[in-house]
């Protein structure tokens, strides 16, 4: 089994992969706790692809970037899906799982939740608008579009209006 690692390491590396992997895992090594068992991942799925395809004879740089593209898909979902544990390392021969403390920020929740009441003044439509903001949604044209189908009426006004509506909201929020 080690031999076979080994093998497509070595064919990864003959092919020219090594400055592709590089790059991407420059580029997301912010993102990821460990970047160097990303690389390890992209150099044994390239040299898996490139075994399987090894006698073609065709250009393997875009079987090079698809895999990585690959690898990088998997990896980053795979972060996304533990991202409820957090890791405290105590020394380094123990590591300690916790589990993310979700009653710690319920204070900051409730605040926001009032605030959205306070502004909103009991308006569905501003309700709706204040809800997407908070998702993290700022573009008025989808926004309008939005309001239009819900609530009827034309876009253009909607969107008006949200521009009228943010004003107010920051008004109030620095007064």
């Amino acid at each position: 089994m080690e031999n076979q690692k080994i093998n497509r390491m070595r064919i990864a590396a003959e092919s020219g992969a090594i400055p592709y992997v590089l790059r991407e895992s420059n580029r997301i090594a912010h993102l990821i706790p460990d970047f160097t068992s990303f690389e390890q991942e992209c150099y044994q799925a390239i040299g898996y692809a490139l075994e399987r395809y090894l006698e073609n004879g065709r250009e393997k740089k875009a079987l090079i970037q698809k895999t990585i593209r690959q690898v990088k898909a998997r990896v980053l979902r795979n972060r996304r899906s533990r991202k409820e544990l957090s890791i405290e390392a105590i020394n380094e021969e123990e590591t300690v799982w916790e589990p993310e403390d979700v009653s710690a920020n319920v204070v900051g929740e409730v605040l926001l939740k009032e605030k959205i009441a306070l502004l909103a003044q009991d308006d569905p439509r501003k309700k709706t608008i204040l809800a997407i903001w908070n998702r993290g949604c700022t573009n008025d044209s989808e926004i309008s579009s939005l309001l239009a189908k819900r609530f009827g009426g034309n876009p253009e006004s909607h969107r008006k209006f949200i521009q009228r509506f943010r004003a107010h909201c920051q008004s109030q929020l620095t007064a």
